[in-house]
């Protein structure tokens, strides 16, 4: 899927972000947990020398392969560890939908601390109120005739 094989490079550089929008808008709509988008490190530099860049890529896509946007740097080898963020567009990834890496979240919450967990919060409280919508339902359906009461196993 994301070969990279091939002289399509284009797709490669430019910011489709309009579709990647649809994408995790579709994937929200129709209920499926798994997100296609991945914040996540793509190695450059040279042997031993390592340098990074942080991407907004398709999880299904290679490490080093193509990617949508590039959010910011990482170097790890300069004293100490440099990093650079695009605060802006990596909120709206996250707020989109977008998963990072075990990595990524580190450096992003070093950089911006509080926004996953800000973000994780706000899950569990939608979670929490659709908890507490289902069992103020529950005994609404109870009270109905022809209700099935729950079987209790010994």
């Amino acid at each position: 899927m994301c070969s990279g094989a091939g002289f399509d490079i284009a797709p490669m550089f430019a910011i489709d972000s309009d579709r990647l929008q649809k994408q995790v808008l579709h994937l929200r709509f129709f209920g499926r947990s798994q997100v296609s988008v991945k914040l996540r490190l793509a190695r450059h530099g040279l042997k031993k020398r390592p340098f990074y860049r942080i991407v907004a890529a398709d999880k299904e896509c290679r490490r080093d392969g193509r990617f949508i946007e590039v959010l910011g740097t990482y170097s790890p080898k300069s004293d100490p560890p440099a990093v650079t963020l695009k605060e802006d567009r990596v909120r709206r990834w996250i707020e989109n939908g977008a998963k990072p890496t075990l990595a990524v979240a580190n450096l992003i919450d070093k950089q911006m601390p509080g926004l996953l967990k800000q973000k994780e919060e706000a899950q569990r409280v939608k979670i929490r109120e659709r908890r507490r919508k289902r069992k103020a339902r529950a005994p609404q359906k109870a009270d109905q005739p022809g209700a099935k009461k729950p079987s209790r196993k010994k």
